[in-house]
């Protein structure tokens, strides 16, 4: 069988956003989603999946952007002057790469993240993260803990088709999937075979939506995507990112993209 879970990512960051994706899974074919326990609207989110309980919820792990949930003094290694967490994953990749990262300091703040949501009463169905930095190795290793300890059993590897291995970063994220992988052996924990969207974040439109389906293959795909309504507190905090949630949204409800789905023989799971 041809198998499709459809993430949206980013849950917990704007109410505008939250909504979207509430309206994706209710009328479209949104899956499941990713919360991020250190966004603003993490207790709008909240409150909005107490509504619709049959959507299941994973975690977004944030290492960047955020306001961390550790007091900064505790995980300087991970803030700028202003105690929050770094402006994006370049200043925090080369932190990383000059061993400046203290991994003691990564540990104590995605703990604060998964311990946040599950006292919340939201059972954690997945684990991904803000730009794949769970990835990263050593990082890896505290998450693949993490998931033992909190019973966590499935996890996002960026596994591309060989033909969307376009850039240094497609390959990059490949060969640390490949490494991840080799980890999880002997692990009781489940992942996608692999991963499509990458490259169209925030952009996935209804045309390039159909066209990603023609690359689902047997066994199981997911799509990330990151749909919502780009609100006031969205396009003064997240603009730099150019992305168009609404657009998504329409994408994931659309009637040509359920039809595509009949048609290519594609199940929904979650």
């Amino acid at each position: 069988m041809k198998k499709l879970i459809v993430n949206a990512d980013d849950f917990g960051l704007t109410q505008g956003i939250n909504e979207g994706i509430i309206d994706a899974f209710e009328n479209g074919i949104l899956t499941r989603t990713s919360i991020i326990a250190n966004a603003s609207c993490f207790d709008h989110a909240v409150s909005l999946a107490k509504k619709c309980p049959r959507m299941p919820i994973g975690i977004h792990l944030t290492l960047i952007e955020e306001k961390p949930l550790s007091g900064a003094e505790k995980i300087k290694s991970l803030t700028d002057t202003n105690g929050f967490l770094l402006k994006n994953h370049k200043g925090f990749l080369l932190r990383y790469l000059r061993k400046q990262i203290k991994l003691d300091e990564v540990n104590a703040e995605l703990e604060a993240q998964i311990k946040k949501v599950l006292e919340r009463g939201i059972t954690i169905s997945h684990i991904d993260s803000h730009q794949h930095l769970h990835l990263l190795p050593g990082i890896f290793k505290i998450a693949l803990a993490l998931m033992k300890k909190y019973n966590i059993h499935s996890v996002r590897l960026p596994r591309l088709a060989f033909k969307h291995l376009l850039s240094f970063k497609d390959s990059s994220l490949g060969a640390l999937s490949l490494s991840c992988k080799k980890l999880l052996k002997n692990e009781k924990i489940a992942h996608p075979d692999r991963l499509l969207g990458l490259r169209l974040a925030g952009s996935l439109k209804e045309a390039s939506l159909v066209r990603l389906l023609e690359d689902v293959r047997e066994g199981i795909t997911e799509i990330i995507c990151h749909p919502g309504i780009a609100d006031a507190a969205f396009k003064q905090n997240y603009a730099h990112w150019r992305y168009d949630p609404y657009a998504e949204l329409q994408a994931l409800k659309s009637d040509t993209v359920k039809k595509a789905l009949k048609q290519k023989n594609i199940e929904l799971i979650k």
